[in-house]
């Protein structure tokens, strides 16, 4: 436990030194020691690599050859890698440079349930550089408030100071209040979709097994009646700029007039969407935790 300790100390004193260091390397230099990074992380790793080759064993299903998610889980390594460099390069981002990274889809979608005035669930999952995507939309001048996991050890705080730095509000998982507030006050809430922290959560079907899909999103987008849609932001799969940010349109759902019932049709909805995207992008899935519930 001590040792673990250290290493996660450690860590966070390092974060510093590698935005410091960027501040005289290119992009094109850092990726590639990226890479180089996640190769060495994928070998070290050994928890976390099983972790992933489990995932990706149901997400590409039972024909695949372990070859085959072997080197799919060290895409993936890599591809963290480069997602964490890149956050801890944000700090030296200069707005106009970090837009230029992106190719990003679908804002029309994002004003117009803006426009609606009553406030926005905006969702998204663990897929792809999601910590920026939130530097990128308040760069544009979106007015965000996410929810962040409370992880010990001074670990949320040291990415909460890489978060924040376009100006996005953070509040804790714990603090319904204030999530409340958020829509309330007719505001953007950012939730996670894809993994349940609260232990209240419902099983769903996810690929070949289960997993347990947080209530949050349907219940305050129901509770509160304001617009939910998806938004992700990944490593771009094509050739142009390093990143690809989609907003999907509004999510459209029909009450039945149960409300309990309506946010166990609205998160199976979402659940789907969740789904479908991780298996578009597999690569980019960044869950280490063991929460598969067989079917």
């Amino acid at each position: 436990m001590r040792n673990n300790q250290e290493r996660v100390r450690l860590k966070i004193r390092l974060m510093p030194l590698a935005t410091l260091l960027q501040v005289f390397l290119p992009r094109w230099f850092t990726v590639y020691l990226a890479r180089l990074l996640g190769i060495i992380y994928f070998f070290l790793a050994k928890k976390r690599r099983w972790l992933i080759y489990e995932n990706m064993q149901h997400i590409l299903g039972s024909g695949v050859t372990p070859k085959e998610i072997r080197r799919r889980t060290l895409r993936l390594f890599i591809n963290y890698s480069i997602c964490l460099t890149d956050l801890l390069r944000a700090p030296l981002l200069q707005r106009e440079k970090l837009l230029s990274m992106v190719q990003f889809d679908g804002e029309k979608n994002f004003k117009q349930v803006i426009a609606k005035g009553k406030g926005v669930v905006l969702i998204t999952a663990h897929i792809g550089n999601w910590d920026l995507a939130g530097v990128f939309l308040s760069r544009l001048g979106y007015k965000l408030v996410a929810v962040v996991e409370p992880i010990p050890q001074g670990v949320t705080q040291a990415m909460n100071r890489y978060r924040g730095i376009g100006g996005m509000e953070l509040i804790p998982l714990t603090e319904k209040n204030s999530m409340e507030q958020v829509l309330e006050q007719k505001k953007i809430l950012v939730l996670l979709a894809d993994r349940d922290l609260t232990g209240r959560g419902l099983v769903l079907p996810c690929f070949d097994a289960k997993r347990s899909f947080p209530k949050g999103p349907a219940a305050f987008a129901l509770k509160y009646e304001v617009p939910i849609i998806l938004g992700y932001f990944v490593l771009n799969p094509k050739k142009g700029r390093p990143y690809l940010g989609v907003i999907e349109p509004e999510f459209h759902f029909q009450r039945c007039g149960d409300y309990k019932e309506d946010v166990f049709n609205l998160t199976q909805l979402i659940a789907q969407r969740i789904n479908k995207l991780i298996s578009e992008y597999p690569c980019q899935w960044f869950v280490f935790k063991a929460d598969w519930i067989k079917s």
